[in-house]
Protein backbone atom coordinates (compact mmCIF):
# COMPACT_ATOMS: atom_id res chain seq x y z
CA UNK A 1 0.00 0.00 0.00
CA UNK A 2 1.05 3.58 -0.53
CA UNK A 3 1.93 6.02 2.17
CA UNK A 4 -0.74 8.21 3.71
CA UNK A 5 -0.45 11.75 2.43
CA UNK A 6 0.41 14.14 5.20
CA UNK A 7 0.39 17.87 5.56
CA UNK A 8 3.84 19.22 6.42
CA UNK A 9 5.07 22.26 8.25
CA UNK A 10 8.51 23.27 9.48
CA UNK A 11 9.06 25.24 12.66
CA UNK A 12 11.91 26.86 14.61
CA UNK A 13 11.62 25.82 18.28
CA UNK A 14 14.93 27.28 19.43
CA UNK A 15 17.78 29.17 17.77
CA UNK A 16 20.30 26.55 18.93
CA UNK A 17 18.23 23.50 17.87
CA UNK A 18 17.46 24.77 14.38
CA UNK A 19 14.50 23.79 12.20
CA UNK A 20 12.23 20.95 13.26
CA UNK A 21 10.21 19.21 10.57
CA UNK A 22 6.78 18.02 11.59
CA UNK A 23 3.79 16.56 9.80
CA UNK A 24 0.07 16.44 10.44
CA UNK A 25 -2.56 14.20 8.88
CA UNK A 26 -5.84 15.55 7.54
CA UNK A 27 -7.64 14.19 10.61
CA UNK A 28 -5.42 16.39 12.77
CA UNK A 29 -5.94 19.52 10.70
CA UNK A 30 -9.69 18.99 10.16
CA UNK A 31 -10.87 16.80 13.05
CA UNK A 32 -14.55 17.33 12.22
CA UNK A 33 -14.35 15.27 9.01
CA UNK A 34 -14.23 11.82 10.60
CA UNK A 35 -17.24 12.35 12.93
CA UNK A 36 -19.18 13.94 10.09
CA UNK A 37 -18.47 10.95 7.83
CA UNK A 38 -19.60 8.57 10.58
CA UNK A 39 -22.76 10.64 11.12
CA UNK A 40 -23.53 10.45 7.39
CA UNK A 41 -23.08 6.67 7.49
CA UNK A 42 -25.38 6.44 10.51
CA UNK A 43 -27.94 8.59 8.68
CA UNK A 44 -28.05 6.04 5.85
CA UNK A 45 -28.90 3.28 8.33
CA UNK A 46 -31.39 5.50 10.15
CA UNK A 47 -33.21 6.39 6.93
CA UNK A 48 -33.57 2.72 6.10
CA UNK A 49 -34.82 1.83 9.58
CA UNK A 50 -37.28 4.70 10.15
CA UNK A 51 -40.20 6.34 8.46
CA UNK A 52 -42.43 9.38 8.59
CA UNK A 53 -41.45 12.45 10.58
CA UNK A 54 -38.38 10.83 12.10
CA UNK A 55 -37.06 10.19 8.60
CA UNK A 56 -37.70 13.84 7.71
CA UNK A 57 -35.74 14.96 10.78
CA UNK A 58 -32.84 12.71 9.79
CA UNK A 59 -32.96 14.19 6.28
CA UNK A 60 -32.88 17.72 7.71
CA UNK A 61 -29.89 16.84 9.92
CA UNK A 62 -28.09 15.36 6.92
CA UNK A 63 -28.85 18.52 4.96
CA UNK A 64 -27.39 20.61 7.79
CA UNK A 65 -24.32 18.37 7.80
CA UNK A 66 -23.82 19.20 4.12
CA UNK A 67 -24.09 22.92 4.86
CA UNK A 68 -21.58 22.58 7.73
CA UNK A 69 -19.16 20.69 5.51
CA UNK A 70 -19.40 23.31 2.76
CA UNK A 71 -18.78 26.09 5.29
CA UNK A 72 -15.72 24.26 6.67
CA UNK A 73 -14.35 23.76 3.13
CA UNK A 74 -14.69 27.47 2.40
CA UNK A 75 -13.03 28.45 5.67
CA UNK A 76 -10.24 25.97 4.98
CA UNK A 77 -9.60 27.34 1.51
CA UNK A 78 -9.88 31.03 2.33
CA UNK A 79 -9.27 31.07 6.08
CA UNK A 80 -6.10 31.09 8.14
CA UNK A 81 -5.28 27.39 7.90
CA UNK A 82 -1.68 28.19 6.93
CA UNK A 83 -0.87 28.97 10.57
CA UNK A 84 -1.69 25.46 11.81
CA UNK A 85 1.11 23.93 13.88
CA UNK A 86 0.94 20.18 14.60
CA UNK A 87 0.77 19.11 18.24
CA UNK A 88 4.22 17.48 18.24
CA UNK A 89 5.99 20.80 17.53
CA UNK A 90 7.50 22.29 20.71
CA UNK A 91 5.62 25.13 22.38
CA UNK A 92 6.59 28.63 21.28
CA UNK A 93 7.49 27.53 17.75
CA UNK A 94 6.70 29.79 14.85
CA UNK A 95 5.69 28.28 11.52
CA UNK A 96 8.00 28.92 8.58
CA UNK A 97 6.16 29.30 5.30
CA UNK A 98 2.70 27.98 4.64
CA UNK A 99 1.17 24.66 5.51
CA UNK A 100 1.54 22.45 2.48
CA UNK A 101 -1.66 20.73 1.47
CA UNK A 102 -3.11 19.04 -1.52
CA UNK A 103 -5.08 21.57 -3.57
CA UNK A 104 -7.93 19.12 -4.10
CA UNK A 105 -8.75 18.80 -0.36
CA UNK A 106 -11.26 21.66 -0.19
CA UNK A 107 -12.69 20.62 -3.58
CA UNK A 108 -13.36 17.10 -2.30
CA UNK A 109 -14.98 18.59 0.79
CA UNK A 110 -17.29 20.72 -1.40
CA UNK A 111 -18.24 17.70 -3.52
CA UNK A 112 -19.02 15.70 -0.38
CA UNK A 113 -21.02 18.65 0.96
CA UNK A 114 -23.10 18.77 -2.22
CA UNK A 115 -23.74 15.02 -1.97
CA UNK A 116 -24.78 15.30 1.70
CA UNK A 117 -26.96 18.32 1.01
CA UNK A 118 -28.67 16.60 -1.92
CA UNK A 119 -29.24 13.36 -0.02
CA UNK A 120 -30.62 15.23 2.98
CA UNK A 121 -32.92 17.31 0.81
CA UNK A 122 -34.15 14.22 -1.05
CA UNK A 123 -34.86 12.36 2.18
CA UNK A 124 -36.53 15.35 3.83
CA UNK A 125 -38.82 16.01 0.86
CA UNK A 126 -39.56 12.43 -0.20
CA UNK A 127 -39.70 10.69 3.20
CA UNK A 128 -43.36 9.76 2.78
CA UNK A 129 -42.91 7.86 -0.47
CA UNK A 130 -39.69 6.03 0.38
CA UNK A 131 -40.36 2.42 1.39
CA UNK A 132 -40.07 1.56 5.07
CA UNK A 133 -37.93 -1.35 6.13
CA UNK A 134 -39.53 -4.19 8.05
CA UNK A 135 -43.14 -3.85 6.89
CA UNK A 136 -42.69 -6.96 4.77
CA UNK A 137 -41.42 -8.98 7.72
CA UNK A 138 -44.27 -8.66 10.19
CA UNK A 139 -45.27 -11.57 12.42
CA UNK A 140 -47.07 -14.50 10.80
CA UNK A 141 -50.84 -14.15 10.97
CA UNK A 142 -50.67 -10.41 11.45
CA UNK A 143 -53.08 -8.41 9.34
CA UNK A 144 -51.26 -6.70 6.49
CA UNK A 145 -52.59 -3.35 5.33
CA UNK A 146 -54.05 -3.43 1.83
CA UNK A 147 -52.27 -1.30 -0.71
CA UNK A 148 -54.08 1.39 -2.68
CA UNK A 149 -51.99 0.52 -5.72
CA UNK A 150 -53.87 -2.04 -7.88
CA UNK A 151 -50.64 -3.47 -9.32
CA UNK A 152 -49.25 -4.03 -5.84
CA UNK A 153 -52.50 -5.75 -4.80
CA UNK A 154 -52.09 -8.17 -7.73
CA UNK A 155 -48.55 -9.01 -6.68
CA UNK A 156 -49.60 -9.36 -3.03
CA UNK A 157 -52.35 -11.79 -4.07
CA UNK A 158 -49.79 -13.83 -6.01
CA UNK A 159 -47.48 -13.82 -2.97
CA UNK A 160 -50.34 -15.23 -0.85
CA UNK A 161 -50.95 -18.00 -3.39
CA UNK A 162 -54.28 -16.64 -4.70
CA UNK A 163 -55.18 -16.20 -8.35
CA UNK A 164 -55.83 -12.45 -8.81
CA UNK A 165 -57.59 -13.07 -12.13
CA UNK A 166 -60.15 -15.41 -10.57
CA UNK A 167 -63.48 -13.56 -10.22
CA UNK A 168 -64.69 -15.71 -7.31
Amino acid sequence: MGERPELGVSAVPHPVLGDVESAASGATVRPELVPLALAALAAVAAVLATGGWLRRIIGALTLLGGVLLAWRAVTWQFGTSSTFVPPDVPAGSEPIGELSRAPYGPLLMVLAAVALFGAGLLVALRAGVLPAMGAKYSAPGAEKPKSADPDKRLWDALDEGADPTDER
